[in-house]
């Protein structure tokens, strides 16, 4: 029975997605009041501040990842090791001109110690709202 509703992939992928979104459901569920529990209000707001910041900063990837990937791989097969120093130097280039240019909008509103011990100076917080990330 099982093996003829899963006889192609594509159903045993839009199973797996549906029951992998059930479990995270579940889990977010229990997790939230823990959190809540362990961190505090405030710590846990914190929190959710730096998760939103290092999701937008995932965003900025721009699907490079990928690309390198496929492109690396492509050369490897054709045993092009000048072409995978010049992709992986141009992506590392990129990458860093990426975080430079992050660096210079977020950090100075977020301190090192805020990332350490998940806890923001009074008003620190309400400054750097103010001034848009930037320094």
């Amino acid at each position: 029975m099982l093996k003829q509703i899963f006889a192609s992939q594509l159903r045993l992928n839009v199973f797996v997605g549906i029951a992998t979104t059930a479990v995270n459901l579940v889990v977010l569920a229990v997790a939230y009041p823990a959190y809540l529990y362990f961190l505090g209000y405030e710590t846990y707001g914190v929190w959710l501040i730096l998760a939103t910041i290092l999701g937008l900063a995932q965003l900025s990837n721009l699907g490079i990842n990928s690309a390198i990937m496929k492109l690396v791989a492509e050369e490897y097969g054709r045993a092009n090791t000048n072409g995978i120093q010049n992709y992986l130097t141009t992506v590392l280039g990129f990458t860093f001109g990426l975080a430079v240019l992050w660096r210079g909008n977020v950090w100075p509103a977020v301190a090192a110690h805020t990332l350490l011990n998940l806890c923001i100076e009074p008003g620190l917080l309400e400054k750097a709202l103010t001034n848009g990330f930037s320094a």
